[in-house]
């Protein structure tokens, strides 16, 4: 049983990593002020790199536009690194968090071949 649950995890794992782009801490000068890198979806501007941070995995966006502001909320279209349009949205009756926006990545990742790296998907 623990064979095949170590061989599944070691194929999501290939999945995962396949086709994946990494930066090293060093490159992405985060400085010392983290609260400076969460991003509100209302200030992405046209032609910024953010990342969406969520459940351990970084996506690398890129903004198409400036945010707009609609009577119901914010939206912006963004590409992902698979040429993906995506339209980002909040609410402005949300009650929870919206999209985790970061102006840098956030899950550092130690690989054996690489170092403590930040995986980019």
């Amino acid at each position: 049983m623990y064979k095949k649950l170590y061989e599944f995890f070691e194929s999501i794992k290939f999945l995962i990593m396949k086709n994946t782009s990494f930066i090293k801490p060093d490159e992405c000068n985060l400085g010392e002020n983290w609260v400076d890198y969460y991003l509100e979806l209302s200030n992405i501007k046209k032609g910024e790199t953010l990342y969406e941070c969520e459940m351990g995995f970084n996506y690398q966006l890129k903004a198409l536009e400036d945010a707009k502001k609609t009577r119901d909320g914010w939206y912006c279209k963004v590409q992902n690194t698979q040429n993906e349009i995506v339209e980002l949205y909040v609410s402005a009756d949300t009650q929870h968090h919206g999209p985790n926006l970061f102006r840098a990545p956030q899950y550092l990742t130690s690989d054996e071949e690489k170092g403590s790296v930040y995986f980019i998907h």
